[in-house]
C-alpha cells in the first residue's frame, strides 16, 4: 500500500505532464467502479484539464466563476444525496456532468467520489481516486483521508486502515522512497520522514502533523474497526495517538470503547467504560451503545447473560430519561408559572426539550424525530436479546413503551422480535411449536405491519420457516417459501440454511441437493453451516441403509450401490464445498467427520484428522465423532486417536469418555473400559448414567456381562445414578443371548431399573445401537429419535 502511495505522491510532487500523471494502477475493483472508470470523463482518471488563458480581473472571468462555482455546487449537493442513498451510479452521472461543465470539478467533488468507494466497500477504487485527485494538483484533506480508512474498515481490512493513518500522521516510511526501483518487499520502519508525506500536502515539521490535518473523526474510524474486531492493543494504541496529537476523545471515541467491550468485554467492562466517561450525557448514540452492548452480551441462557440483560433494561431506561417525554399540562401550567426571565423551559422533557426550546419547534411529530433512531436500535436490541430466551412479557412491555411513552412507531426489527420470542417460548417451555397457531399468529403480525406500513423482510419469514424445518414439516417449509415467493422476497443465505437443514431431518438427500443447486443458480454466498445439513443428509441416508443393526458387519455387496451413490454424493459436496472458496468451520468439520464414519470411511477419517485446516482446533465433540467414526472397524486404532488428540480440558469430558468405551466394546475389552473409567474418575471426572450404560454394552459384548454387570450396577448405586430407559434397553438385550448365566444376571438386573422386568426387549446379545451422533453433539435437535442421550 505504501509503495503504491509513494509513486503518487512522487509524481504529483515531479508534476511531470499530464500524461503520465494520469497513469493508474490496474486493479480488480467492482462492476460499479469498473463502470466509474470507463464511464468517467478523463479529468476523473487523472488528465488535467487545460485551463483558459485569462488574467482573471475581467469582468467576463468573475462571472464564469462565480457560475462555476454555483454549479459546482448544485452538483456537488446532487453527489452527495446520490451517495445518501448508495446510488453509486448517480455519483458517477452528477460528477460526470460537473467534470463537462466546469474547468475543475473541485476537491469537494473528489471527495464524494472516494466517500462512495468507501460505502461500496473498495479501498482499491478509492485510492484510484486519490491518485486522479494529485494528477488534477488537489490534495487530499482531512476528509480524504479519513474516506480512504473507511474503505478499508468497512472491506475488514482495518490493519491497512491504521497504516494509512500512520502515514498521514508521521509521514511515508523512508524505506519505501528508497524502493521505488521495483522492490516488493517494502517493510515499514519505526520512523517517518515527514518529508515524503503525500508531495507536499500535508503541513507540519519533522515531528507532528499540523492539527488542522487530523482531527477525531480520523482516530475513531480505525478504532471502530478494530472495536468490532475485538482488537483492544489496536484500540488503545490509537487512544495513545490521540493524547499524541492532542485530540480529545469525543463522543465517537466513546461508541467505540463501548463497541469493543460488547465484543471482547463483559457487561462489567461495558459499566466500567461508561462511568469513567465524562460525554455520556451528550449524546444519545452513546446511551445507544451501551445498551446495545449489554443486550448483545445477554443472548444467552446463562446466569451472567440475565445479569447482562438486566443491566440492558436498566440502560435502555436511562435512554429514555435522556430522550424525553411530554409533560403532562399540569407540570407544563407548573413550569410556566415558576418561570424566571431567560429561563428554559418546554413542553418535552430531555433532548427533546433541549431541541423544542432551541429551534422554536411547535409542532410535536417534529420534536418526536430527536431520539428515534437511536430509540429504536437500542430498543430492539434489548427485545432481541430477551427474544432469545423467550421472555415475552419484557419484549411485549418495550414495544408497548416505545410507542406510547416516546411516540416512536415499531419497524420490523421490533416485529421479528416479537415473533422470534414466542417461537422460542414455545420451543423453550413445550419443546415444539404448534405449526397452525404458528401460523396464525403471524398473519396477526403481518396485519400489524400494514397498519404501519412496516414492509417485512427475509428475516420476518426465518422464524416461521425454522419453526417447520425443525419438525421436519416439508410441506410447511412449502407454504412459507410461497408467502415469500408472493412478496417478492428472495431467499438469502440463512434462509436457504434453514431449508436445507428442513430437507436433512426428512432424510431426503435429493431435496436437500435441489435446494443446494438453487443456491448456486441464484447467486447466494454459502457459508460452512450451509454444508452441515448437506453433510447431515448422506450422514440419514447411510443410516437408513442399516436394516439389520449395524450395516459395517454386512457384505457391502448386499447393502447394494445405494452406499457407493451415497459415498459419492458426499465427494461431490465436499469438492462443491472447496470449489466454493469456503473454509470449515468445527461444526462443518465434525459433520463431515460423521458423514464419513456413517459411511464406513475410516481411513477417510483418519486423513482428516491428520490434515486439519489450520482454522480448525478440534473440541471433544469432533474427536468423540472421530473415534465413533473409527471404532467399529479400527477400535484400536480409535483408542489411540483419542489420546493422541485430548488435551488435559478434555481428559474429564464424560461425553468423550463414553465414545472411548464404545471403541473398547468393539474389542470385547470389558476390562480395560472399566480401567478408563476409574482413571477418569480419579482424576476429577464425574461419570454419568450414560457411562455406566456403555459399561452395560461392553460387558454384553465381551461375553462377560454375569462378572461385570453387577459391579458396573452396584457403582452406579454408590453414586445415587438411577438406570434410565438406555441402561433397561442394553440388559435387555442380553437376556436374548445363549450364556444361562449372562440371562440370569440380566433378568436380576432388569427389576432394577424403570418398569421392573415386566417387558423384555428382544435384540441381539451385543446390544447395537446406532445412536444419532450429531443429536447427542448438539447438531441436531430431531425430539422424535429416542437415542438421543444415549451418550450424555
Amino acid at each position: 500500500m505504501f509503495r503504491a502511495v509513494a509513486r503518487a505522491c512522487a509524481r504529483a510532487r515531479s508534476r511531470a505532464d499530464a500524461q503520465t500523471c494520469g497513469r493508474t494502477r490496474a486493479r480488480d475493483e467492482s462492476a460499479v467502479w469498473t463502470s466509474v472508470r470507463a464511464t468517467t470523463p478523463r479529468c476523473w482518471l487523472g488528465t488535467k484539464v487545460e485551463l483558459a488563458e485569462d488574467d482573471g480581473t475581467s469582468a467576463s472571468a468573475r462571472e464564469d466563476s462565480a457560475r462555476e462555482q454555483t454549479l459546482r455546487r448544485r452538483h456537488v449537493a446532487s453527489m452527495r444525496r446520490a451517495l445518501r442513498a448508495n446510488d453509486f451510479e448517480g455519483v458517477r452521472r452528477e460528477f460526470e456532468a460537473l467534470a463537462a461543465s466546469t474547468t475543475k470539478p473541485g476537491r469537494a467533488a473528489w471527495n464524494v467520489n472516494v466517500l462512495a468507494a468507501a460505502r461500496a466497500r473498495e479501498p482499491e477504487a478509492a485510492l484510484s481516486i486519490v491518485e486522479s485527485m494529485l494528477a488534477d494538483n488537489i490534495g487530499p484533506d482531512v476528509s480524504t483521508h479519513t474516506a480512504v480508512m473507511q474503505a478499508y474498515v468497512r472491506a475488514g481490512r482495518y490493519g491497512d486502515a491504521f497504516n494509512w493513518l500512520k502515514m498521514h500522521l508521521y509521514g511515508v516510511p523512508k524505506d519505501v522512497e528508497q524502493g521505488f526501483d521495483g522492490e516488493d518487499n517494502v517493510e515499514m520502519d519505526t520512523r517517518y520522514d515527514l518529508s515524503h508525506v503525500i508531495g507536499d500536502m500535508i503541513d507540519g515539521d519533522e515531528e507532528h502533523v499540523s492539527k488542522t490535518r487530523v482531527n477525531s473523526m480520523m482516530f475513531t474510524t480505525v478504532m471502530n474497526g478494530a472495536a468490532k474486531a475485538g482488537d483492544r492493543a489496536t484500540v488503545q494504541e490509537i487512544e495513545t495517538m490521540m493524547f499524541e496529537f492532542d485530540v480529545a476523545p469525543l463522543a465517537d471515541t466513546l461508541h467505540c470503547l463501548l463497541k469493543l467491550e460488547r465484543v471482547a468485554g463483559t457487561s462489567a467492562s461495558v459499566e466500567s467504560v461508561w462511568d469513567r466517561s465524562k460525554l455520556k450525557a451528550r449524546a444519545l448514540k452513546a446511551h445507544q451503545e451501551r445498551v446495545v452492548a449489554h443486550a448483545f452480551l445477554g443472548r444467552q441462557r446463562t446466569q451472567r447473560a440475565a445479569e447482562s440483560r438486566a443491566l440492558a433494561v436498566k440502560a435502555l431506561e436511562d435512554l429514555y430519561d435522556r430522550v424525553g417525554r411530554k409533560r403532562s399540562d399540569e407540570d407544563f401550567a407548573k413550569l410556566e408559572k415558576n418561570n424566571h426571565s431567560g429561563s428554559r423551559y418546554a413542553r418535552w422533557t430531555g433532548e427533546r426539550g433541549l431541541e423544542e426550546y432551541r429551534n422554536n419547534l411547535v409542532s410535536d411529530d417534529d420534536i418526536k424525530k430527536v431520539g428515534t433512531k437511536e430509540v429504536l436500535i437500542a430498543t430492539n436490541a434489548v427485545m432481541l436479546a430477551h427474544a432469545a430466551v423467550g421472555d415475552t412479557d419484557t419484549v411485549n412491555t418495550w414495544f408497548v413503551r416505545m410507542e406510547e411513552d416516546l411516540g416512536i412507531n415499531a419497524d420490523v426489527r421490533t416485529f421479528n422480535a416479537v415473533l422470534r420470542a414466542e417461537y422460542m417460548r414455545d420451543k423453550i417451555k413445550l419443546g415444539v411449536v404448534d405449526h397452525e397457531q404458528a401460523m396464525m399468529r403471524f398473519q396477526e403480525v403481518m396485519l400489524a405491519m400494514e397498519d404501519r406500513e412496516v414492509e417485512p423482510t427475509t428475516y420476518t419469514f426465518s422464524t416461521l420457516l425454522l419453526a417447520h424445518a425443525e419438525q421436519s414439516h416439508l410441506p410447511g417449509v412449502a407454504e412459507v417459501l410461497k408467502l415469500m415467493q408472493e412478496r417478492g422476497l428472495a431467499l438469502d443465505t440463512t434462509m436457504y440454511n434453514i431449508l436445507l437443514g428442513a430437507c436433512a431431518r426428512a432424510g431426503d438427500l435429493d431435496a436437500a441437493l435441489n435446494a443446494r443447486a438453487s443456491m448456486v443458480k441464484s447467486g447466494i454466498a454459502a457459508g460452512p453451516d450451509t454444508f452441515v445439513p448437506l453433510f447431515a443428509a448422506c450422514t440419514k441416508q447411510a443410516e437408513e441403509l442399516d436394516l439389520d443393526g449395524d450395516m459395517f458387519e454386512l457384505d457391502e455387496e448386499v447393502v447394494g450401490p445405494l452406499l457407493d451413490r451415497t459415498r459419492a454424493t458426499l465427494d461431490s459436496v465436499e469438492l462443491d464445498m472447496l470449489s466454493s472458496n469456503v473454509e470449515h468451520n468445527t461444526q462443518s468439520f465434525t459433520a463431515l467427520v460423521k458423514a464419513r464414519g456413517a459411511l464406513g470411511q475410516p481411513d477417510a477419517v483418519f486423513d482428516m484428522i491428520s490434515e486439519l485446516p489450520e482454522n480448525i482446533e478440534l473440541d471433544e465433540v469432533a474427536i468423540g465423532l472421530s473415534v465413533l467414526a473409527v471404532a467399529k472397524r479400527e477400535p484400536t486404532k480409535a483408542i489411540a486417536l483419542a489420546d493422541s488428540l485430548m488435551d488435559e480440558s478434555m481428559v474429564l469430558d464424560p461425553w468423550l469418555l463414553n465414545c472411548i468405551i464404545t471403541a473398547y466394546s468393539h474389542l470385547g475389552q470389558i476390562k480395560a473400559a472399566t480401567e478408563r473409567v476409574q482413571d477418569f474418575i480419579k482424576r476429577g471426572g464425574v461419570p454419568t448414567v450414560a457411562t455406566y450404560n456403555a459399561l452395560f454394552r461392553c460387558a454384553a459384548q465381551s461375553g462377560s456381562f454375569a462378572e461385570y454387570a453387577p459391579l458396573v450396577m452396584n457403582e452406579m448405586s454408590s453414586r445415587d445414578l438411577k438406570p434410565d430407559k438406555y441402561t433397561r434397553k442394553f440388559i435387555a438385550a442380553v437376556t436374548a443371548g445363549s450364556s444361562v448365566l449372562d440371562r440370569e444376571t440380566a433378568e436380576a438386573l432388569l427389576k432394577k431399573c424403570p418398569g421392573g422386568d415386566k417387558f423384555f426387549v428382544a435384540e441381539d446379545a451385543a446390544g447395537q445401537d446406532d445412536f444419532d451422533f450429531l443429536a447427542d453433539a448438539g447438531f441436531d435437535d430431531d425430539d422424535d429419535d429416542d437415542d438421543d442421550d444415549l451418550l450424555l
